[in-house]
């Protein structure tokens, strides 16, 4: 296998590369809490002047396995000598960024600053679609203008040699109604010529949403749209309303950093997609947490922090019948509702992104207070572990409620 640091718009947008999502992955399932977290990573990345590392992104070989014979989509890739990659992990951060950056290339192309417009142009070209050969030649009709992402179809589909769905065919799917439907300027450029293909595969499921968002055209109705795919894109449109987000998406943009790991002719993708994703024990809710408020702070004082403030907050629950795990996040959870504002937040597996999200919003408050904080708000949790409103916390942790509001909220100290 092999490995790279890199940019995440160089990634998408290497030349004579379309990705593919296998069949095997789940449909686009991202939903706003995950896209507001894309969003505050980008805006902090922008303001800090700072990369923000998004994770590892798992391709296959080039063509490795495929019998083009069998596939129309990878037929027309060979035919035009673009390479055809699996998207092995990492199709829900990729295919959430692709429809950030088709929002922000509409944003940018709406602007009257020629630069801007220009740079449109040259991300749509880059990261939203790929030209054949990479030297302009000419191909079918059927080519023409599909996006750049194009998801994979069901094993239904696979075993019976359906081919994918083309643009043409999801334009048969929409209706006269579009939340989106306007002239991109930089589509002109970028659409119009007859040698533009995609350059990754989505689902039919997600398809003809997905290929009518990024072409800004009438979207299907009914069982036909993804509501994750028109939401999300809603969702970053609506925070590119103002000319300053548009510049600091676009700076935050560049800082966005992975890793690629790209398998080699031997590699099994379960096995590599297996190891990156479960190594025995997953990182929980509270090893995120500490590392998002220690990461910050250099070697000697990391050691400091760590061993004054965060371990002895590890101890408090080490030695209980119950999973430490369990009552440290029911903690953590309890610690949230009283600190940070609008909590709503369903299951433990959000945990870890609300505490984000509330950390990035007061950048003015020092960590260390915070850590200071959340210290001795364990030290009474754990003391008052029996309490009624802690152990309402813990069955929230048990997954028993949802919703919750504390006691204190409702009727007051």
């Amino acid at each position: 296998m092999r490995t790279e640091l890199t940019r995440a718009l160089d990634f998408l947008g290497e030349p004579g590369v379309r990705f593919r999502i296998p069949v095997y992955q789940r449909v686009y399932s991202w939903t706003r809490p995950q896209c507001e977290e894309l969003w505050a990573d980008l805006m902090q990345a922008a303001a800090a002047d700072e990369d923000h590392f998004m994770g590892t992104v798992l391709s296959g070989a080039p063509d490795a396995g495929v019998d083009a014979a069998a596939d129309a989509a990878c037929a027309l890739c060979a035919d035009a000598g673009v390479r055809a990659v699996d998207l092995v992990d990492g199709q829900q951060r990729m295919v959430t960024l692709t429809l950030l950056l088709s929002a922000l290339c509409s944003a940018l192309a709406g602007t009257d600053d020629e630069q801007l417009r220009a740079q449109a142009a040259d991300l749509a070209e880059r990261c939203l679609f790929v030209r054949a050969d990479d030297r302009y030649a000419e191909v079918t009709d059927v080519q023409k203008g599909r996006p750049k992402l194009h998801m994979a179809e069901s094993d239904g589909d696979v075993q019976k040699g359906r081919p994918k769905l083309h643009i043409e065919e999801a334009s048969q799917c929409a209706s006269s109604s579009s939340m989106c439907n306007l002239e991109r300027p930089f589509c002109t450029s970028v659409l119009t010529g007859s040698d533009v293909l995609t350059k990754m595969e989505l689902a039919p499921a997600d398809q003809p949403t997905f290929s009518a968002l990024l072409r800004e055209e009438a979207l299907p109705e009914g069982d036909g749209l993804s509501a994750n795919l028109a939401d999300n894109c809603r969702f970053f449109r609506e925070r590119l309303a103002s000319a300053a987000d548009v510049r600091q998406a676009l700076s935050g943009l560049r800082h966005l950093t992975l890793i690629s790991a790209q398998l080699e002719a031997g590699d099994e993708p379960q096995s590599v997609f297996e190891s990156l994703n479960s190594k025995g024990k997953g990182l929980t809710s509270a090893d995120l947490i500490r590392n998002l408020l220690l990461a910050r702070f250099g070697c000697e004082d990391q050691q400091r922090l760590y061993e004054q403030l965060w371990q002895p907050i590890e101890g408090m629950f080490a030695d209980n019948a119950d999973a430490p795990d369990l009552l440290m996040d029911a903690a953590l959870h309890a610690w949230l509702e009283q600190n940070a504002d609008g909590l709503d937040i369903q299951d433990r597996s959000e945990l870890y992104g609300a505490f984000k999200r509330h950390v990035l919003a007061h950048p003015e408050q020092p960590l260390e207070d915070l850590l200071a904080s959340v210290n001795a708000f364990c030290a009474q949790f754990a003391e008052h572990l029996d309490s009624h409103e802690n152990k309402v916390h813990v069955d929230w942790a048990k997954g028993k409620l949802t919703g919750l509001v504390s006691e204190r909220k409702l009727f007051g100290d």
